[in-house]
């Protein structure tokens, strides 16, 4: 049997997912039940998450709470922060250390931890035996120290910080409204934050960049939540706008509102938390699209499709190693897993040969995966098109057109009743922009045969 999936255009720019919670129960807080099952603890407006791949573990910025937790296996603990703002502890335990506000987390390969200090205006770290130390910033918000130590510079409310794979951390600088760097030697420079956008002297100018992130090939992607606009640093230092703002777009503008997080795939395709629209983006060779949120804030819509899925004031944006997108749903106090949908295929059901107006020996299947692998609960809809003289029935319905949930396996499947009369049955299964399709031909009372292609 062959088959092939086809993927219809978007007349909205979307692409196919699912939502799922993966920490907070949707009421702000923090109480006693909160180190315990993730989807069922208390946040307080997280706004930054990162994923440790090699070891499996995800971090939140609980920022109303001033704490940082991290979840491993379904299970919350707090990583650091006592939950009372201020600063204290370095040299010490890492949850026994006070923070202030923190808004992002970054993880190298080593298993480091870096945090977003913003209302301390430093960069800390925690190392791998929990003990917490301060990276960047004196504590006294300003700028200077280009060239030295970055714990002897001063940053102003730093809200995003990005590690690239030699170990360089990269940090949105907010309220100097520069990108900035520290080398594994702990010397800090400015990056970008001097000029115009497009100046290839390696400065652009920035307006409250408030999201960082860095690719393999060592470009730097910068949200600006001033200037409402996605740019890309590149190696030679040109500054691009990729979304937003006098970006070029084969679509047209699309306007953002208030960009946050932002991350960036093995693939080049960049993604962004347009925190105002209350939307998750993709964007792709120039092409903006929307792939979570409906564009009004909610908390509601736990699971099912992302695109008809509520998001409230999103900000913080991760990706793991099989393309799946972590997203810190601010309003909502929860984090959210985005799968991308990769394959919709017909694996069952053709070749048959059923007695006249008999249902089909084998019953039409289709498996719906992602890279990972099969998707539950994903709803398909099987019709039956363009048949106005077989009389073709889904059996369990008696109707052209029913919706089923894939299984375990990602797998759907309907039974289908052919008609008395001859003709051409072709049955299509729908999941979202993807369809795949299979075909009946009734050619004689006596006989009935169906294929998928």
């Amino acid at each position: 049997m062959t088959s092939s999936t086809t993927v219809r255009p978007g007349s909205t720019g979307t692409v196919d997912a699912v939502v799922t919670t993966v920490a907070g129960s949707g009421i702000g807080g923090f109480g006693e039940d909160a180190d315990g099952r993730a989807v069922h603890t208390r946040l307080h407006h997280p706004t930054g998450v990162t994923i440790d791949m090699a070891r499996k573990i995800l971090y939140i910025a609980d920022s109303g709470n001033h704490r940082v937790r991290r979840v491993h296996h379904g299970s919350i603990t707090t990583v650091a922060g006592t939950g009372d703002p201020g600063f204290d502890g370095d040299g010490g335990p890492a949850d026994a250390a006070r923070v202030t506000t923190p808004t992002s987390v970054a993880v190298d390969h080593h298993g480091t931890l870096y945090i977003a200090d913003t209302g301390n205006h430093r960069i800390r770290k925690v190392d791998t035996d929990g003990t917490i130390t301060t990276v960047a910033g004196t504590g006294d918000p300003g700028f200077d120290g280009d060239g030295g130590p970055a714990n002897a510079a001063r940053v102003t409310t730093p809200t995003s910080v990005a590690v690239d794979h030699h170990g360089t951390l990269y940090i949105a600088d907010t309220g100097n409204h520069r990108i900035r760097k520290v080398d594994t030697d702990g010397t800090i420079t400015t990056v970008a934050g001097a000029a115009e956008p497009g100046d290839s002297t390696s400065r652009g100018g920035f307006s409250e960049p408030v999201g960082v992130a860095v690719d393999r090939a060592g470009s730097v992607y910068v949200a600006e939540r001033g200037a409402a606009r996605v740019s890309r640093i590149g190696t030679t230092g040109l500054v691009t706008v990729i979304a937003g703002a006098g970006a070029a777009s084969d679509r047209g503008s699309t306007r953002l509102s208030r960009p946050n997080g932002v991350a960036v795939d093995g693939r080049g395709a960049v993604y962004i938390a347009d925190t105002g629209c209350h939307r998750i983006r993709k964007v792709t060779s120039g092409i903006v699209d929307s792939i979570a949120g409906t564009g009004s804030p909610g908390r509601g819509g736990v699971g099912g499709r992302a695109v008809l899925t509520p998001f409230d004031a999103p900000n913080g944006v991760a990706l793991d190693e099989y393309g799946n997108m972590y997203v810190a749903d601010t309003g909502s106090h929860r984090i959210r897993k985005i799968m991308l949908f990769d394959r919709l295929l017909a694996i069952s059901g053709d070749g048959q040969r059923p007695a006249p107006a008999a249902v089909f020996p084998r019953p039409l299947v289709v498996r719906v995966t992602l890279r990972e692998g099969p998707v539950l609960a994903a709803p398909i809809t099987f019709a039956i098109v363009g048949d106005t003289t077989s009389g073709a029935r889904f059996t369990e319905s008696a109707s052209t057109r029913t919706v089923v949930r894939t299984n375990l396996q990602g797998e759907a499947a309907v039974e289908l009743t052919g008609g008395p009369m001859p003709g051409t049955v072709r049955v299509e299964a729908t999941l979202g922009t993807m369809v795949t399709t299979f075909t009946a031909a009734i050619s004689t009372p006596k006989a009935t045969s169906a294929s998928a292609r």
